[in-house]
């Protein structure tokens, strides 16, 4: 789902303007420093559960079930990027895989999600 980069871009989007790669990036460490209770500059597997359960919001109003859903997609989401398997997502492991969601989305590659780079994304790009 595309409410990844939502979450992440909590950091102020001039609302002529899309979603940035810049916002984008401020944002995932956003999400680092909040989550990162232990202070060791990554999400264990627990952390991104708590965070999950009782940190996260849908930029929509979601049926109980469909927000179950969306649960579980932003859980596997931020799992899938541990790419070395170590049951960490270390700070360039976020980056490194949460920007690639956005360069996929950016179509023209101005660093700006226009609305119809988002919702041609929703069939080009895996984001959960």
């Amino acid at each position: 789902m595309l409410f990844t980069l939502a979450f992440a871009m909590l950091a102020a989007t001039p609302a002529a303007s899309g979603p940035t790669r810049a916002n984008a990036e401020i944002g995932y460490m956003a999400v680092l420093r909040s989550w990162d209770r232990d202070g060791d500059d990554r999400l264990s597997y627990a952390e991104i559960d708590q965070m999950v359960e009782t940190g996260l919001f849908s930029p929509k109003p979601l049926e109980a079930d469909q927000f179950l859903s969306f649960k579980e997609t932003m859980r596997s989401f931020y799992k899938r990027l541990d790419v070395n398997a170590d049951g960490f997502v270390d700070r360039d492991e976020l980056l490194n895989g949460a920007l690639a969601t956005f360069d996929c989305m950016d179509l023209d590659k101005d660093g700006v999600i226009s609305n119809p780079e988002s919702q041609s994304a929703k069939t080009r790009c895996r984001t959960g």
